[in-house]
């Protein structure tokens, strides 16, 4: 569903959406309000309106300023405030910012959202075993992009930037069976994959 007007849409805004094929990329279930915010009158501020959803490795929270005054209100997005919190620590990737941190167990992330109709999309991805993969960083929902087939192994279903943290330093990136340049950037790993439907292993 998009809620643009006919010939209003911007191209840029719809394509991280969906893949190349023009499959749309989705959650595995629906958006919930977040549950700091079922007896809070966002509409009235300080604070931000929140919705959360997942994908089979993170969970997603998108924060919003809707409040009828145009103030400015904060937000504070935990994966406590979700049902499927892991308890353990956290890789957190600001899709907009793209930039990613660290989040301890139990911990949150804060930020101002000045104006009406702002808002901020994260992914929270369970760090295990040292390793944290977000997926295409591309694209909005980063975690619906692939599927992990073996312990070191993921097929990714479109192209572009593949992003992952490890808290060992990779020795050997494969990208379909082929060893593959890898770029650190802040607290991510990024590969570049060229095509759709490739198979990236990682061993640390």
């Amino acid at each position: 569903y998009v809620s643009d007007p006919v010939g209003r849409s911007v191209a840029e805004r719809l394509l991280p959406l969906c893949f190349e094929d023009g499959r749309i990329i989705r959650c595995t279930r629906n958006a919930m309000p977040t549950a700091d915010c079922l007896t809070d009158s966002c509409e009235q501020g300080p604070n931000a309106f929140k919705i959360w959803s997942r994908t089979e490795n993170s969970l997603i929270i998108a924060a919003f300023n809707i409040t009828e005054q145009e103030t400015p209100v904060t937000a504070k997005l935990s994966p406590a405030n979700t049902l499927s919190a892991t308890g353990g620590e956290y890789l957190v990737f600001d899709y907009f910012a793209q930039t990613a941190c660290l989040l301890p167990a139990g911990g949150a992330v804060f930020g101002s959202l000045p104006g009406y109709d702002d808002f901020k999309f994260l992914s929270f991805v369970p760090v295990q075993n040292g390793r944290a993969v977000v997926g295409l960083i591309n694209k909005y929902i980063a975690g619906g992009t692939f599927r992990q087939l073996t312990p070191n192994g993921y097929l990714v279903y479109g192209a572009g930037p593949f992003a992952f943290y490890s808290k060992g330093e990779p020795k050997n990136i494969l990208l379909n069976g082929r060893k593959a340049p890898c770029k650190k950037q802040g607290e991510l790993y990024i590969i570049e994959v060229t095509s759709p439907n490739s198979f990236v292993e990682i061993n640390c």
